[in-house]
Order: structure tokens, then sequence, then C-alpha cells
């Protein structure tokens, strides 16, 4: 240290200046600690304030902790330079500082550190007034490190002159430890020897104290470093201990058996008007998140809690009755609920003596419902086994996934089994086929490409709608590869609410799902209606292609020719159908079967109502505008003003 000093001092050639030290918020005489060479000038309002810190509230293995050593307030006398007789005022004088850090170093090791020499460059250390520099030097085997700091910012003078106005410097220190693998649970402990300041000449000043600094295990502490987002339906807890206030939730953790009673007298002191959580709703948990014990009741006598024991390993929550939040938690909750916290330490919440403010923390509640009736009936041949409700990351299962918002798949696959998929790897389906219902059952979405070789196959962001439902095969099976858009799946031995609130995944016992044919199904807003006891579908717009005609289902179709081929070009035209069901095709007002609704449709509509002409099969269906057996006068008339565009058939489905 001696060395470290010595290097310190000689790089600036200046007179002596003294500084004084603030030790346990003691402050020292100026007279009495100034060193050779300085006024000896009394003054107790002169000082260094030494400080030392660390901001981080816990530690972890492999995380980074720095300790900090600020230095305030360093008195240093105003210098009025006499340089060939003409008086320079210099406001920066020399003042040197020492101390050794002393660190367990089977905890931690230094990270940003001087050379392995005496000489070693500690300047890039400081993180305040440039002004300063250090030397410094690591103790490894010992665990120490020592450091000597200077202001050496005035150069070589002569003929100084002191008078009494002073000026005020300070810097800031800062050294990195990582934190070893094979930490213990201890606390991590810095402390401070042979703190001294010195003039510049190398005598001491003066000696002071910097009071060791500690940093707890990150598990003791009520939240972890790292906060996660909060799921929507998340109930918040303000503190961890015992908080008395309106709207706040609380949480604690019991390392012995203890009442209520006993628990709010220890936080809030035996003077504390209320010794019971008669107006908060309390849930007690066990080691495994369940609750087991509730009480929601607010007020006296049924609120009274006082004598209600937490067993040691459970956990409390308590959520105020004037939160905003006590009523929708008060239904929810019951014996046998499963609470899952977030940004939360359980130990850390073990606060005995007031409450500490918690910061997006937070618990949902899951109470599970029956995802089987009670009595199981017999499926119908034929029918596909379904494994598992919820998804699970397993070769060969057939799984339901079910959803009560608006959702996608990757968000309904982490639900089911969010450890299956390692961090930052996306949680697809892509060795799946799937089918996507919507409430009625109607398959709305068919996926069955395999694998990620192609966009198709990853299946993670695929929406889901509210009350719709997931069918999942691994590897794929023969049921859903021959299902179609617009057919309908049939459950058996599933009861889909309890799907929808299900956390996790659960086995099935005699459960499946049939495919069968139904109806055309219609998009929403289509220009199109189904008839079905005539086996027809109407279409209230012309000049439409194969695509546009597709779009307006949700069944999965084809549009076939006269003679049963696909169509797969060119328009669609009154007298097509549909391979679903062989629904005839009309284009209503496409009389000629040409897919347009031109002058020569409303020729043809006013010869069949002068009876020149005569019309059958779908050319009739598509004369009929206004839905009679036959054209009449007002049919034609319609025609015509949809070409002269003064009338739109669309009105019609409208």
């Amino acid at each position: 240290m001696k060395k470290l000093l010595a290097i310190i001092l000689a790089l600036s050639m200046v007179v002596s200046l003294g500084c004084v030290v603030l030790a346990d918020e003691a402050s020292l005489d100026f007279g009495d600690i100034w060193g050779a060479g300085g006024t000896g000038a009394s003054d107790p309002d002169s000082f260094v304030g030494l400080e030392a810190s660390i901001p981080q509230k816990g530690y972890a293995a492999g995380e980074i902790i720095d300790v900090v050593v600020n230095i305030s307030s360093v008195a240093l006398d105003k210098i009025t330079l006499y340089n060939n007789k003409l008086p320079v005022d210099v406001d920066d004088g020399v003042s040197a500082l020492s101390f050794e850090i002393l660190y367990n170093k089977d905890f931690v090791t230094p990270v940003a550190r001087p050379e392995d020499s005496e000489e070693g460059n500690a300047t890039s250390l400081l993180t305040a007034n440039p002004g300063w520099e250090g030397l410094g030097k690591i103790d490894y085997d010992n665990g120490s490190v020592d450091v000597a700091f200077g202001d050496t910012s005035a150069a070589a003078l002569k003929d100084v002159k002191v008078v009494s106005k002073k000026t005020l410097s300070s810097f800031s220190f800062k050294m990195s430890f990582t934190v070893n693998d094979n930490v213990s649970e201890d606390d991590i402990v810095f402390s401070f020897a042979n703190v001294e300041a010195y003039n510049l000449d190398g005598t001491k000043a003066c000696s002071a104290v910097i009071e060791d600094v500690s940093i707890v295990d990150a598990a003791k502490l009520p939240q972890p470093p790292t906060l996660v987002e909060l799921p929507e339906d998340a109930f918040a807890i303000t503190h961890a201990g015992y908080q008395y206030e309106a709207g706040v939730t609380v949480i604690y953790y019991a390392d012995e058996d203890i009442t209520l009673h006993d628990y709010i007298n220890r936080a809030m002191g035996e003077d504390h008007k209320s010794n019971d959580m008669n107006y908060y709703a309390v849930i007690i948990c066990d080691e495994n998140n369940v609750v087991t014990h509730v009480n929601t009741a607010i007020g006296r006598p049924g609120g009274v809690k006082g004598d209600t024991v937490v067993p040691a390993g459970s956990y409390l929550i308590g959520v105020n009755g004037w939160s905003e939040e006590y009523a929708p938690f008060s239904e929810i909750v019951e014996v046998g609920s499963v609470i899952t916290l977030y940004n939360v330490n359980l130990n850390g919440t073990n606060v005995k003596v007031g409450a500490e403010p918690m910061t997006q923390a937070g618990f949902t509640v899951y109470t599970e419902t029956d995802i089987q009736p009670d009595e199981l009936v017999d499926v119908p041949a034929g029918a596909t086994e379904i494994t598992n409700a919820g998804y699970i990351h397993a070769a060969g299962a057939t799984v339901i996934l079910a959803t009560d918002k608006d959702t996608t798949i990757g968000e309904l696959v982490l639900k089911g089994d969010p450890d299956a998929f390692a961090a930052g790897e996306a949680p697809d389906m892509n060795y799946w086929s799937i089918l996507i219902c919507d409430t009625n059952g109607i398959i709305t979405y068919k996926n069955t490409v395999l694998g990620r070789e192609t966009e198709e196959g990853i299946k993670t962001d695929v929406a889901v709608p509210a009350g719709g439902f997931v069918i999942g095969a691994h590897a794929g099976n023969d049921a859903i590869s021959a299902a179609k858009l617009g057919q309908k799946v049939d459950l058996y031995n599933i009861v889909l609410e309890g799907v929808i609130n299900l956390q996790g995944n659960k086995k099935l016992n005699k459960a499946a799902f049939t495919v069968s044919d139904v109806d055309l199904v219609i998009a929403d807003g289509a220009a199109a209606t189904f008839v079905p006891e005539k086996n027809k579908v109407v279409i209230y717009k012309s000049g439409l292609s194969v695509k546009d005609v597709k779009a307006m289902f949700v069944t999965e179709i084809e549009i076939l020719d006269k003679d049963g081929k696909a169509v797969t070009s060119g328009l669609v035209k009154t007298g097509m159908t549909i391979d679903f069901n062989g629904a005839t095709v009309i284009i209503l007002g496409d009389i000629n079967s040409d897919g347009e609704v031109t002058a020569k449709d409303y020729g043809l509509v006013k010869r069949f109502v002068l009876k020149t002409l005569k019309l059958e099969g779908a050319q009739l269906e598509a004369a009929c505008i206004t839905g009679k057996d036959v054209p009449v006068a007002n049919d034609y008339a319609l025609v015509k003003r949809h070409c002269l565009k003064t009338y739109d058939l669309i009105n019609l489905k409208k």
C-alpha cells in the first residue's frame, strides 16, 4: 500500500495540502489533522464523507455485484499562485486516500481488476470526477484489494501561497465481483481496512472508517431480480408481510406455525388496534400451492380470523375488502384451488416486521372443473380416440385444446405443457395434424403438414377463436387427414368447459371424436345463401372467379362443371355444382349461364314473361329474382335496372 501511495503522490509536485475524513458521522477538526506543510488553520466544516454501498438488493450465482464507495466533500484549500509575480488562482489541490477491500474469495471473484502488480491502473474503476487517478493491486490468495487514489490535476508549482478560501472535491469508486457457483446461502460481506488520508508529501493526515456492506441471497428477498409479465387474469400482490391499508393484497410465508393474531401483532406491534384480518379475504396455501383454507367473509363476526393458524411451510394471501379485486377473487377461490405466483420469492415473503412493497407481483387462481362426465357413454364404432386434454409433448398422443377467448396454438401449447420447450423455442405443433373447430364444432381450419421444412408446418401463431377447440394428432391420423372444412366434429365423454379451465394436461378415459358431413356453411357476410330443401346455392353477385366463390364458404369446396370436372379458372356460372353435396350454383340474374348479368339476360326474362321463351332447371331458378316459382314482370324490371346500374341484385341478400 505504501508503494501505491508513493506512486500516487509522486504524480504531482505541489506543496502538501491536507484533507479531513468524516468517520462514523463524526467530523474531525481541520487543524487537528493538518499534515506537515499545511496552514494549521482550524475549520471543523472541512471533511471527506465516506460511504460504501451495493446498489442491487440480492445476489445469485453468476451475477455481478457492484461495490461502490463514494468519497464526497474533500476539503481543499484554494491556491493563489505567484508566477512571474502575477497572481493566478488555482482551484485544484492534491489529496490522497487509500483503503483495502476484503472479500470472501470462495463466494466472489473480482471482475474489472487492476493489473497483477502494485502499479496496476485502477483509474478505470472511478465513475465520477476524472481529475482523480488511482492505482490498485489484488491479492487473490487472501481475497483483498488495495487501492489508492489522488487528485493530481495541479501541475508543478513554485512560490505558492495558500489562502484560507476552500474548494470541495469528490469522486466515486466502483469495483465489480462475479458471484461464484459454489456460493452459500449466507450473506456476502465486503469489509474495509486501513482507510487513511494523506498529504502530498506522504504524511498521514487522518484515518477513517468505512462500514461493512453486505448483500443477501436473492432467494431471501420477496421478489426475484428479473420480473416477468403478469397474465391478464392475475390478481396483484402489493406487499410482503402485513400492511393494514385499504386496497392492498398481502402475502406471508410462515416458517413456523403462527396464528393470524400473532402474525399481525408481530408485524404491527402490540399497540396495533386490530388483531385479526376481519376486513380481508384470506386464503392459506400448502407447499404445493393448493388452497387449504378460505374465509372471504368481511367484517364481524364472520370475518374474524385472529385464531386461524398458518402452518409452517404454508403461506397466506390476504385481499383487502376495499380492493377492486376482492369481489372477483372471492367468487372463484375455494378449497382445492391451485395458486400460481408470479414475481414472488415465497421464502422471502417471511417479513416479520412491517411490510415490503412489491412490484409487478401477482397470482392466478385455478379451480379445476370436471373434464369428463361422471357417467361415460359408449363411443360410436369408427370414432377416433382422444388420449389427453391439454397439450402434452408426447409421441402418439391425440389431444383436445379449448379456449373461452381468442388465442393462438402457441398459447394453448404453453398452457398445457410449459416445460416442454426450451427458453426461446417456439411452442408450435409442427409435428401434429390439427383441426380447429368453432363453437358449433364446425371445422374452420385444417393443417396436416408436418415438420419445419415449410412454413405451413409451423403452427404457433395460428388463431383459435373464443369458444373454439383444437383436435391435434401427433404425426397425424386418418380421421384428421380425411376431414374437410365445414364438416362437424362431435365429441364423446368430454366436458369442454373443463378443458377450457384446465391448467396443464390430463389423461382421458374413453374419450373420442367423429367427423361427419353437415349442410354447406356460408361465411359470415358472404353474398350467398344455401337453400338445403332445394340443394342449391344462390349467389347474389356475378362476374366471380372460382377463388371468389370458394372464399364465400367455411366449408372446403370445389366447383364442378356440367361434366363433373373441377373448375380452376374463369367465371363461376349458373348451373355449375359444388362437390361437397352436389348443390347447384345459381348466379342470380345469370340466365344464359355465362357468369355475367347483361342485357341478354333481361331479354331472356322478358321473352319468358311474354311467353315467347321457355326456361327450365338452373336457368329458370336464376330468372326468379323475387323468389317466385316462375319469373314475373317484376323480375324482368329488376334485372334491367341492375344492368342499367340503378339497382344492385345484392340488395336482395341484404
